[in-house]
């Protein structure tokens, strides 16, 4: 339980703050290196410990752990430690308590913590997922626009829903972030797939992904329209989504 309780609150304290099991208790070590842990932080959504709480339970469960948790009884191993056919201590003769059992999310410690954690000036963004038709939509009237800027918006929208993107993760690729010498072609010449490097939200490093070509659904076809917002903005390096005003004098400084 002691375990769990940490964990809840190494992701909902702020990150960089020192761990601890309990708000009184010592700084929680780290078991290698014994220096002091500070908390990762992360979990703004109340909900992320309602989804960690069920996993915990599911895991459990499957091992047969239900019910209300139990701590083991120091007595009782004592008992058995000095007879080995023992039935446990005169509180729990026939139900000793050698192991811990049941399920820890319902330890009274761990609803405790959990419900102490729960931030109450928090309050959860709808987020609701495109259809294919509303995709469609965007793509009609952004094309509709006859405007660079307005295609290479719908470009960056489809990219970012096929590699399942933030926005402030695709707003900043680069043309140097693809990779040519990676990207699978088909007999004919035509590109298929691109390679693409991305920096995600909490990722420590480059994440590689491919975008591949959808020829039975070109309004979605990520490559396609890739490659022919590229021709006719002529981008050859920098921001592959530039603003207006830049994309305008990137344009007019190729044709010079």
């Amino acid at each position: 339980v002691e375990s769990l309780t940490a964990y809840l609150r190494n992701k909902k304290f702020k990150k960089g703050t020192i761990l601890t099991a309990t708000d009184e208790g010592p700084p929680i070590l780290n078991t290698l290196n014994k220096s002091v842990m500070v908390c990762e932080g992360g979990w703004n959504n109340n909900k992320s410990m309602d989804q960690f709480s069920a996993a915990v339970s599911r895991i459990h469960r499957a091992h047969a752990l239900t019910g209300d948790y139990s701590i083991v009884c120091d007595k009782c191993v004592a008992a058995m430690e000095a007879d080995v056919h023992s039935q446990g201590c005169q509180h729990h003769r026939g139900r000793q308590r050698v192991v811990c059992s049941g399920n820890p999310t319902r330890a009274e410690i761990y609803v405790d913590i959990k419900d102490a954690l729960v931030d109450d000036a928090y309050t959860e963004k709808g987020c609701g997922s495109l259809k294919p038709k509303d995709i469609r939509n965007i793509r009609k009237y952004l094309v509709a626009g006859n405007s660079l800027h307005l295609l290479g918006s719908y470009v960056a929208i489809l990219i970012a829903t096929c590699l399942f993107l933030r926005s402030d993760e695709i707003l900043p690729l680069e043309v140097e972030d693809f990779y040519p010498e990676c990207f699978v072609r088909t007999p004919d010449g035509r590109i298929h797939g691109l390679c693409v490097r991305i920096w995600g939200k909490r990722d420590c490093g480059w994440r590689y992904f491919w975008l591949w070509a959808d020829n039975e659904c070109p309004d979605f076809c990520p490559v396609l329209h890739l490659l022919v917002y590229i021709h006719l903005s002529r981008i050859a390096t920098g921001y592959m989504f530039p603003v207006e005003k830049e994309l305008v004098a990137q344009l007019f400084k190729s044709s010079n």
